[in-house]
């Protein structure tokens, strides 16, 4: 299916590049198993009352960098995608791979998901919008800041050897809609290895020590998300959902892995989003 798929896209890709002269590559609460040392689970609960709410949370938003170390063209959304998330703290990113070393079942089936067939490509808040290729402008992300969220996350988590403790709490200021997932991920940021290069131009093909940052190492909940039940979406309340002795996959730099937590609804787009350093405690903001 991979082939499949890479083959048709490259193929897309130049045809495009013929027009164009540029191309575009083309847990609920049942236990979680890991790839490392441990096993754990996830449980969720909620409460609270109320119908209005004096709370408020802050916009981010996420970026879904769909790509892979073959496709020559990537680097040119792999660098715009790093400026946003340096350029502005409310700014997150999650890079799925395809077809290369750091690709896994987990990225596959949010690809498959999101029904992605061309590398890159850049989702704003999930379903919600795509960033255009091949310029990724900046204030095609602004409209997505400046939107009012109601609901805030929270992170929590310690380390324990190969295996991690996570605490995930959704909270709410108004309820617009109970048909919400929650997804957590584990990421790793700063792995170098050789990336094909088409268009950056002030490195070469291949560019041979690219940082690949943001890598999703593994999905704690369905790659596409956890319900939420209906009951524990309440005003001024907090869904707490718990991954107790989930393992850490092996190979990663331990040193070098954060979580990110975001809401999205029933047709994937992300509402709200969250990260925090293993062993860190991020709290509402």
């Amino acid at each position: 299916m991979k082939t499949k798929t890479k083959t048709k896209t490259i193929f897309k890709c130049f045809a495009l590049f013929i027009v164009f002269g540029i191309m575009s590559c083309g847990s609920d609460d049942t236990p979680v198993i890991g790839v490392g040392n441990g096993t754990g689970t996830g449980n969720g609960t909620g409460n609270g009352t109320g119908d209005s709410s004096t709370r408020t949370f802050t916009t981010k938003i996420l970026l879904g960098d769909h790509t892979g170390t073959w496709c020559g063209a990537c680097p040119t959304a792999g660098v715009k995608v790093h400026a946003a998330t340096q350029a502005n703290p409310n700014v997150f990113a999650v890079a799925f791979h395809n077809d290369d070393s750091m690709a896994n079942a987990d990225s596959n089936a949010v690809a498959s998901a999101y029904s992605v067939n061309e590398y890159p490509t850049v989702h704003i808040n999930g379903k919600a919008g795509t960033w255009s290729w091949s310029n990724f402008p900046t204030s095609e992300l602004t409209p997505f800041l400046n939107a009012t969220q109601q609901t805030g996350l929270a992170i929590n988590s310690t380390v324990n050897g190969g295996n991690l403790d996570i605490t995930v709490k959704v909270g709410f200021a108004n309820i617009t809609d109970t048909n919400l997932k929650l997804s957590v991920y584990l990421l790793e940021d700063g792995k170098v290895e050789s990336q094909s290069n088409y268009y950056v131009s002030a490195h070469p093909n291949p560019w041979t020590d690219y940082v690949h940052d943001d890598i999703l190492r593994k999905s704690y909940t369905a790659p596409a998300g956890d319900v939420i039940p209906a009951g524990s979406i309440v005003v001024d309340a907090d869904y707490t959902k718990t991954f107790s002795g989930v393992a850490i996959p092996a190979g990663v730099d331990v040193t070098k892995l954060k979580i990110i937590a975001f809401v999205s609804d029933a047709t994937n787009k992300v509402l709200n989003v969250q990260a925090a350093g293993t062993g860190v405690n991020k709290d509402f903001d």
